[in-house]
């Protein structure tokens, strides 16, 4: 959210990447039941999968979630081959966040790298790591 206000109102950025604490790879968070606690007490919304850009409502899928096992959800999954369009692209902060995350996530969580395949400083080479070094990670 804060990368689409991010031109209209003066954020701090720099103050806005130190927050991150991530627990999982890039776009691969755990999923996870809104409707507890107090939001148990309300009703339910099943939202439709976008299946094309609407310039109406401007709505879009999220760049990240081309990252996930969509196995659990065939719908997203066919539209996302069918119309690669409805997609947004990632905004500059996210592409900042994007390349700082795996370097944040060896820093709180390095056993969430596990098996995951990251390119490693500034080689062009991808490998497999087992717990990613602390240092120039990107994806």
């Amino acid at each position: 959210m804060a990368a689409q206000i991010e031109n209209i109102l003066s954020l701090d950025t720099q103050y806005l990447k130190s927050v991150f604490h991530p627990s999982a790879p890039w776009g691969k968070p755990k999923y996870h039941d809104s409707c507890v606690g107090i939001f148990a007490l309300s009703r339910t919304i099943q939202r439709t999968v976008p299946t094309a850009p609407d310039d109406a409502t401007c709505e879009t899928i999220h760049a990240s979630v081309e990252e996930q096992d969509l196995s659990e959800f065939p719908e997203l999954e066919e539209v996302l081959e069918r119309r690669p369009e409805v997609v947004s692209p990632l905004l500059p902060l996210e592409q900042e966040v994007k390349v700082m995350w795996p370097k944040l996530l060896c820093m709180f969580r390095p056993e969430a790298l596990a098996g995951e395949s990251y390119q490693i400083g500034d080689t062009n080479s991808e490998r497999t790591i087992g717990v990613a070094p602390a240092s120039n990670v990107r994806r």
